[in-house]
């Protein structure tokens, strides 16, 4: 059997969205707010995505000012594959909130 090939730029994106949201998604817990966990790990790991190909973009645009070939690739593809590499993580944390009992979002107070 042959397993696919991942570009080892998507790889890289993948493994660094993996590693955001287990750093945000422990950092989180350290301070006991487990219901906030998994939103701030998931939207840290975004904005991190989004920022990167927002600094690559910028960093293509000052090259071509200066007559130099762009140095990035800028894609939407390299977002998702950040967002990819997070949900693994994603996954056994829900798993374990749910087997823990901790609600996933604040719930309202009644």
């Amino acid at each position: 059997m042959k397993l696919p090939v991942l570009a080892q730029d998507k790889a890289n994106h993948a493994v660094y969205g993996s590693i955001i949201f287990a750093v945000v998604y422990l950092l989180v817990m350290l301070f006991r707010q487990p219901a906030l966990a998994i939103p701030l790990a998931a939207g840290a790991t975004l904005a991190a995505a989004v920022l990167k190909e927002r600094m690559d973009k910028e960093a293509n645009d000052e090259a071509l000012t200066h007559g130099e070939a762009p140095p990035h690739g800028v894609e939407k593809a390299d977002i998702w594959a950040t967002l990819l590499g997070a949900a693994p993580c994603a996954l056994v944390v829900l798993v374990l909130h749910g087997m823990l009992g901790v609600p996933i979002l604040p719930l309202p107070a009644v």
